[in-house]
Formats: structure tokens, C-alpha cells, sequence
């Protein structure tokens, strides 16, 4: 069974370093990431709570 969820790509020389836990603010909406995906060293793909 499939369940939906949120994954963000963010470019890395916008966003930093990554750190575990760290918060996402977007459209004035924080959002935990959970879980790292893909790092490529340009694109970072997350996967962030709901």
C-alpha cells in the first residue's frame, strides 16, 4: 500500500549543510524533515512531516 508524502529538493548552496532535524519554513509553514533521500552535492531531496 502506497501512503502519500511530502518530499522537498532544495539546492544545497541555498540551504547549508544538512543537519538532522532541521526545520523548513515555506509559505510561512514549518516543516520537520524527517528523512534524506538524495544528495547529489547540488540537490538535497527530503522527505519533511505533513
Amino acid at each position: 500500500m502506497r501512503t502519500p508524502r511530502d518530499e522537498f529538493s532544495l539546492l544545497i548552496s541555498e540551504v547549508g549543510p544538512h543537519s538532522s532535524d532541521a526545520l523548513i519554513s515555506f509559505n510561512s509553514v514549518e516543516h520537520k524533515v524527517r528523512k534524506l533521500l538524495e544528495d547529489d552535492g547540488i540537490v538535497r531531496r527530503v522527505q519533511v512531516d505533513g
